[in-house]
């Protein structure tokens, strides 16, 4: 009787392992993004997973003092990885259907943007109300391009997103 408890508790217990395992594994396979707003600035977010390594990036927008920012941070990387991002700041005077309708007035890029590191671009308002929109654009090691952009906000001239 003590043996078929503990062959029953040892079978319960390769199969919880089990069934973790496969839970632990399905977190480490995919896509997901989201987005978030903090105040003035809109956050978005990617975290793009294959064969066991990981990059989490994240895309911000905001304004203050009559300049419109944009920042892509590097947040986490699992594992060696050479990631080159590129960021770019779109503006527009009339309201647009997306930021190809807009002009780039800001680039930057990094051939290899580390964890905890970030890109930056900032653009001075101008004295005028605009339409603003970041895009960036990352490419880790040998997979396909990801592209991540924010929603298109409306800045006052002192670079209040709205």
């Amino acid at each position: 009787m003590e043996k078929s408890k503990k062959l029953v508790v040892f079978k319960t217990s390769l199969v919880l392992a089990l069934f973790l395992f496969c839970m632990i594994s399905a977190c480490f396979n995919g896509t997901s993004a989201h987005a978030e707003t903090y105040g003035d600035s809109y956050v978005m977010a990617d975290e793009t997973v294959a064969r066991g390594i990981a990059c989490n990036m994240h895309l911000a927008i905001g304004g203050e003092n009559s300049v419109v920012s944009a920042m892509v941070k590097n947040t986490f990387t699992l594992g060696f990885s050479t990631i080159f991002v590129a960021l770019e700041l779109y503006y527009s005077e009339h309201k647009p259907t997306d930021y190809l309708n807009m002009t780039l007035i800001q680039y930057v890029s990094t051939p290899d943007l580390n964890m905890g590191q970030s890109l930056r671009v900032d653009c001075p308002t101008g004295g005028k109300k605009r339409y603003w929109c970041a895009v960036a654009r990352y490419k880790r090691d040998d997979h396909p391009w990801q592209q991540m952009v924010t929603d298109i906000f409306w800045a006052n001239p002192d670079a209040t997103l709205a």
